[in-house]
């Protein structure tokens, strides 16, 4: 069911998880998840009996657009405004944008962020973290977290490898996954990469994976543009060879080892040049997770400087 608040927010009902993320942002209390309205009092049911919006109340703010995974919410004025597309195996959303230089990555990874930052403010997140921070064996260990009526909850803990695992799970609407890399200063790998993409195109609500190191350190992989993701895959296949983790393919494979082993800004790098339609987000001391932007200038003698920045 889609439509639209005072000719300007585009609501789509049929992608609501429920996981009532928009609720609590709704300045107006136009959005509730208490009881199911059916046109009566101004409200509209959104989805089931848990999520209605009240549409005489709605002043068009938007704050419910940021925080929605699965892109219920957006103005009638962006570009293909709305909606989405259509466990994987940890190895050591957006809709598309216009092709061609007007693709800003901050401004891609906006809506991505806030959905990171709201989803580890949940007691599910912070349980998981909690408990695989703890774990200090080598190994990697972690838990995917699903939206299930209305509350963000998780798998119980699974137990992985030195550098990979599995993660599986069974829920309807999975909406992310938290592993722990056993060494510091560890990024999501390639192999998570290509890993989310695949949970990605099983389930359009498995958007985000978070990758913690030992010394609290939490970084975010999330899908920012599904079209572009799905052809970076097809452009770009990870390569394997038996008994090593997946990779890049050349070029890529090179790119990656051009920052001196500052793999924050390799896999940053890669995924904006390649428009791969993800992006690598870091937290920062106030808990809201941030976009990894490299900044590069070319020098006088024509080599290149990059630079590590965040998006705003």
């Amino acid at each position: 069911m889609s439509f639209i608040i005072g000719e300007k927010i585009l609501v789509q009902g049929e992608h609501c998880i429920e996981c009532t993320m928009c609720v609590p942002e709704c300045p107006e209390q136009a959005i509730d998840d208490t009881e199911m309205y059916l046109d009566v009092g101004g409200y509209v049911s959104l989805k089931g009996v848990t999520i209605s919006i009240n549409v005489e109340k709605c002043i068009g703010c938007g704050d419910c657009i940021p925080v929605c995974p699965t892109s219920v919410f957006s103005y009638l004025n962006e570009p293909n405004p709305g909606g989405n597309n259509g466990g994987g195996t940890i190895g050591g959303g957006g809709q598309p944008g216009q092709d061609g230089e007007d693709k800003d990555p901050c401004l891609q990874a906006a809506q991505p962020s806030a959905h990171a930052t709201q989803l580890s403010q949940t007691d599910a997140f912070n349980n998981a973290f909690s408990t695989i921070g703890g774990i200090n064996d080598g190994k990697e260990h972690g838990y995917v977290l699903g939206s299930q009526n209305g509350a963000i909850i998780s798998t119980d803990v699974q137990h992985g490898g030195p550098n990979n695992m599995t993660l599986n799970h069974n829920f309807e609407n999975p909406v992310g996954s938290i592993h722990i890399h056993p060494a510091n200063d560890s990024p999501p790998s390639v192999g998570d990469v290509y890993s989310l993409i695949n949970a990605y195109n099983g389930h359009n609500t498995y958007s985000t994976y978070y990758v913690m190191n030992p010394d609290g350190t939490v970084y975010a992989l999330v899908v920012t543009d599904p079209a572009a993701m799905n052809q970076f895959l097809q452009n770009h296949p990870s390569t394997q060879i038996s008994g090593f983790a997946p990779n890049f393919p050349p070029p890529l494979f090179d790119d990656w080892n051009d920052f001196d082993g500052n793999w924050e800004m390799s896999l940053s790098h890669i995924l904006d040049k390649y428009d791969a339609g993800m992006a690598l987000l870091k937290r920062d001391n106030q808990g809201n997770f941030r976009k990894i932007k490299i900044d590069t200038k070319k020098n006088p003698d024509g080599t290149s400087t990059n630079t590590q920045t965040n998006c705003p």
